[in-house]
């Protein structure tokens, strides 16, 4: 059984506590998301970027901030 195998303990934990900071996580994210200027995505379409090139190069780079901030609070579980 699943249950009686010590192996499968420590992947329950690490289950258990992404599950329990997805929610603050995700709060952060999407912060992090709306503060992307749109003026920066416009022009971008403007110049002619694609979707992926706006991704990679204006998206990711702002969101970088929130990223971060998750990364620590994962790594200490803040």
């Amino acid at each position: 059984s699943i249950l009686l195998d010590t192996s499968y303990g420590f992947w329950g934990l690490i289950i258990l506590m992404c599950w329990q900071q997805i929610g603050y996580m995700m709060i952060i994210y999407i912060a992090g998301l709306q503060s992307v200027p749109e003026e920066l995505l416009e022009a971008a379409r403007i110049d002619g970027a694609n979707g992926r090139q706006s991704l990679f190069r204006i998206t990711i780079p702002c969101v970088m901030p929130s990223i971060t901030i998750c990364t620590f609070l994962s790594l200490t579980n803040g």
